[in-house]
């Protein structure tokens, strides 16, 4: 378990450079709707990368400044809520929603949103504490241009039922990540902090 706590945001990374080079080899231009849906797992794998590897230490940041800061955070984030919410949430929804491109849009949607609140997050907690955060070059600057740009790009799929599935996505996604934390926090905090 030691060895993927240390090493799953790293291999992430070197997805991430996979995705780009396939998808700068298959469409130069980075026209095609599934090829962005593609670079939006690319840009998250990047973002992890940046908050748990280089130069990492989210969890520390997240427990020295965030933690216990109002009833959202009011539980520590350990390795086993890392993982939880990293790579069971987010690598599933992302890679489910990139092989099925078009097919459920409304995933797409669902997660730019969760993309874009997550790059707001970093910003503000970037302007609330006047200190850089691991993950808010990414957020900021890849979340939510990107997040803003896809969904612009998505205009042809916007429907009242992949709007209204997307915000189930959306909301559902929000909510399990400070779930997932409570969960793991209530057995294994002690040891972990």
């Amino acid at each position: 378990m030691n060895y993927i706590n240390k090493y799953w945001a790293t291999f992430g990374g070197i997805f991430a450079t996979g995705i780009l080079i396939t998808a700068f080899s298959f469409d130069k231009e980075i026209q095609h709707i599934e090829t962005l849906i593609w670079f939006h797992l690319a840009i998250l794998l990047l973002h992890q990368f940046e908050e748990y590897s280089f130069p990492g230490k989210f969890k520390e940041f997240y427990n020295a400044n965030i933690f216990n800061k109002n009833p959202i955070t009011k539980f520590p984030l350990n390795d086993r809520g890392v993982l939880i919410v990293n790579i069971v949430l987010a690598w599933t929804m992302y890679i489910v929603a990139s092989i099925v491109g078009t097919k459920m849009i409304y995933l797409t949607f669902g997660l730019i949103g969760i993309t874009i609140l997550n790059g707001i997050m970093h910003t503000v907690m970037f302007v609330k504490l006047k200190k850089y955060n691991p993950g808010l070059i990414t957020g900021a600057f890849a979340f939510i241009p990107f997040g803003f740009y896809l969904f612009k790009r998505l205009e042809a799929y916007v429907t009242i039922n992949n709007i209204l599935s997307g915000l189930l996505v959306f909301v559902v996604g929000t909510i399990l990540i400070p779930t997932s934390i409570y969960l793991t926090s209530k057995k294994h905090t002690r040891h972990e902090l």
